[in-house]
C-alpha cells in the first residue's frame, strides 16, 4: 500500500516492513499449531496468529469485526467440540481435548497453503506485496473447512466480512 510520492526506497522500507509482519505470522501459525498438538499448522492458526498482530492490516480490520485472538480460538474450539460430538463422542472434559505439544515444528497443512495461495493470487504484484489482510481474505474465501464452519457456528457472517476484506485490500492495491 504505497503511495505515488513514495520513493523507491521508502517503498522498499515499507515491503521489507510487510515481509517481516509476514514472517511473524508465519512462526506464530506454526507455534500456535504446536501448542495445540497439531501435526500441521492450518488457516484457523494463521488467523489466530493475524489476529494477534492487530497492528497489521488483517489484525487491525479482524479487531474492527470483533474477531479478536480469543474470539477466534473460541470460534474454533466450539467447532472441534461440535465436530466431536457429531462423530457420537460426547462427555469429554478440556482436559481430555487438550493434546499433547510437539516437539517438532509442524508442516504447512492444506488449509494454510490454500489460504497463502489465494492471498497471493489477490495481491497486487505477487507474494512480495501480500499482506496479513490478503491472508485473511484468503481465509475467509474457503468454503468448506474448519474456518466457514466454526464462523458459522459462532453466528459471524462470513460472506459479509469476507465482501468488507476484499474492499479493503483493493483499496491498498491501488497505487
Amino acid at each position: 500500500m504505497s503511495a505515488p510520492w513514495e520513493s523507491p526506497i521508502e517503498r522498499a522500507e515499507s515491503q521489507h516492513q510487510v515481509a517481516r509482519e509476514l514472517r511473524g505470522i508465519m512462526v506464530r501459525a506454526q507455534e500456535l499449531a504446536a501448542e495445540r498438538g497439531a501435526p500441521a499448522a492450518e488457516a484457523e492458526h494463521l488467523l489466530i496468529a493475524i489476529a494477534e498482530h492487530p497492528h497489521s492490516r488483517g489484525g487491525a480490520f479482524l479487531a474492527s469485526h470483533g474477531l479478536d485472538a480469543a474470539t477466534l480460538v473460541a470460534a474454533f474450539k466450539a467447532e472441534r467440540e461440535h465436530a466431536l460430538r457429531g462423530a457420537g463422542i460426547a462427555g469429554f472434559s478440556e482436559g481430555d481435548l487438550a493434546a499433547t505439544p510437539r516437539r517438532r515444528k509442524p508442516r504447512w497443512g492444506t488449509s494454510a497453503r490454500d489460504t497463502w495461495e489465494r492471498g497471493f493470487r489477490m495481491a497486487r504484484g505477487g507474494r512480495e506485496h501480500v499482506s496479513s489482510l490478503n491472508l485473511v481474505v484468503g481465509a475467509l474465501s474457503a468454503e468448506l473447512g474448519t474456518v466457514p464452519r466454526a464462523l458459522n457456528l459462532a453466528g459471524i457472517d462470513r460472506d459479509k466480512i469476507l465482501g468488507q476484506a476484499l474492499v479493503e485490500a483493493a483499496k491498498g492495491m491501488k497505487r
